[in-house]
């Protein structure tokens, strides 16, 4: 997606939604956040690494029952395991494909 977060467009890296997506906004288990409208998500997962793209089944900015049903069948199933999301790397940036 970029190769550092400073070269995202100042529009993208400084976009605020509005409503419940202000209080989620920027939280998840990365070093740095930025959730977009339609459920990209945005992240930074070690000092100074690359900007990854995903897509989040169930958008956290459309209010608590998607946040957590993102919780529920995203983030918790990354962590017991039992769902496995690819590690970004050059050739696959987007883990939304």
């Amino acid at each position: 997606m970029a190769g550092k977060w400073s070269d995202l467009p100042k529009s993208v890296r400084d976009y605020e939604p509005g409503g419940y997506g202000s209080i989620v906004d920027d939280l998840g288990d990365h070093i740095q956040n930025q959730r977009l409208p339609g459920g990209y998500h945005l992240s930074v997962d070690a000092i100074k690494g690359p900007v990854n793209l995903h897509f989040d089944a169930y958008d956290p900015l459309n209010g608590p029952i998607d946040n957590y049903r993102h919780w529920y069948h995203e983030v918790r199933q990354i962590h017991n395991g039992s769902l496995t999301v690819p590690a970004p790397s050059k050739n696959h940036t987007d883990w939304g494909k």
